[in-house]
């Protein structure tokens, strides 16, 4: 198997150097990136989860076995003799379809949504697979080749490009859900990988700005919410903070969630009640980002109409 071909099955792959990578270990919970891949003699696979996995744990998450990791080693390397002139380049796709094209293939599944970040060299990917369920694969481009994986450095915010120079912002849990609010005429930004990753992206295009977060109703969510308030409050001028949790969403629901419960009302009020709860003009807002039970009680004080000041934090104790 080409080095490649074994990256698109993992998540949260991150290159470090030629030929030596890290990725999330399918075969456990991991939450910080802990299964480290490199290049043997001839092309070999080598892997090693350091949260303590066995080698033959993690293959079988994947679908493969030990095998797969040698499949591509030239014969001679394998009788232990050099064989530099026959190992592999590393590969690529020429295009994003090509790479669609793999992923459809080979988990095997369904196209459900594609991303493109500023810059245009970084993209999410969403395939559904057969059991119902869902998967991510990010791609980056390098010269003409597109590769599996995150590029390196800090990643962009998805829509960062496309925010007004003035104007609050918010910030959604996803791309589906980014792209739910710009669809209600809005300003809306993301960062890459969900709740656990948000301090892999660069916030810096939000410093200064009026920012209403949007979690998930569950607790990655909440999570989500406080770790993004506490980057957000370190940026060079800090940005004027406030978590809206949405009213009356299911257990895991989302804004997406929201705007399909209300399907019937026109996409305008829709805005307006998000900017409201966000703390826009003649604002009413409760301690806790929800609207308040009191009509005609005064706004918190501090910062614009409802936005938590630097320093401070709207997500309860």
């Amino acid at each position: 198997m080409k080095m490649d071909e074994f990256l698109a099955r993992l998540i949260n792959v991150r290159r470090l150097r030629q030929g030596q990578y890290q990725a999330r270990c399918p075969a456990h919970d991991d939450e910080n990136p802990s299964l480290a891949i490199g290049t043997g003699r001839g092309g070999r696979i080598l892997i090693k989860c350091h949260g303590g996995c066995l080698q033959d744990a993690v293959l079988a998450a994947m679908g493969l076995t030990m095998r797969d990791l040698y499949s591509n080693v030239p014969r001679s390397s394998e009788r232990g003799t050099s064989a530099k002139s026959e190992r592999p380049r590393r590969g690529g796709w020429q295009n994003v379809e090509a790479a669609v094209s793999y992923y459809v293939e080979t988990l095997p599944a369904t196209l459900g949504g594609d991303w493109e970040y500023p810059g245009g060299a970084f993209r999410m990917l969403r395939f559904n697979l057969r059991d119902g369920s869902k998967t991510f694969r990010p791609i980056h481009r390098e010269g003409q080749i597109w590769r599996a994986g995150d590029p390196r450095g800090g990643l962009p915010l998805y829509r960062a490009d496309k925010l007004p120079v003035d104007g609050l912002v918010f910030i959604t849990e996803g791309e589906k859900c980014a792209d739910a609010v710009v669809a209600l005429g809005l300003a809306a930004v993301t960062s890459a990988h969900g709740a656990e990753a948000s301090g892999k992206s660069e916030w810096t295009p939000l410093a200064g700005r009026d920012v209403a977060i949007l979690p998930d109703n569950n607790k990655p969510g909440e999570g989500y919410a406080e770790a993004v308030v506490a980057i957000l409050h370190k940026l060079n001028p800090p940005a004027r903070v406030r978590i809206v949790r949405l009213p009356d969403l299911p257990e895991h629901g989302d804004v997406v969630d929201w705007s399909e419960a209300h399907d019937g009302q026109d996409g305008s009020d829709l805005a307006a009640e998000l900017v409201r709860m966000a703390g826009g003009q003649n604002c009413k807002i409760g301690p806790l980002g929800n609207p308040s039970s009191d009509p005609s009680s005064d706004p918190p004080s501090g910062g614009a109409c409802g936005y938590s000041p630097p320093g401070t934090s709207s997500v309860p104790a």
